[in-house]
């Protein structure tokens, strides 16, 4: 985590003014430590497409997401789709 903290840091020390999310093999487990290292959101795919149960995934990630303030919040889909 302290490699992606740096690279984070990096970034917003650079000026870079975007969202900076973080993408690839995210599960609900490792969202605290990735917004908690500066991220501001989550994209996520299989942690939602492989569950049995993907929208009680994706209201988990929600709920993870509010709870650590994202301001980038989580969409897989329409936002519609999911209701919390």
């Amino acid at each position: 985590m302290e490699g992606i903290r740096n690279i984070i840091s990096l970034a917003k020390t650079s000026g870079i003014q975007q969202s900076i999310i973080a993408i690839g093999g995210i599960q609900i487990s490792d969202v605290e430590d990735l917004i908690n290292a500066g991220a501001d959101g989550v994209a996520v795919s299989s942690a939602i497409n492989l569950s049995m149960e993907p929208k009680i995934a994706t209201q988990q990630f929600l709920r993870q997401l509010e709870t650590q303030n994202s301001p980038a919040p989580l969409f897989a889909g329409k936002p519609e789709t999911f209701s919390t």
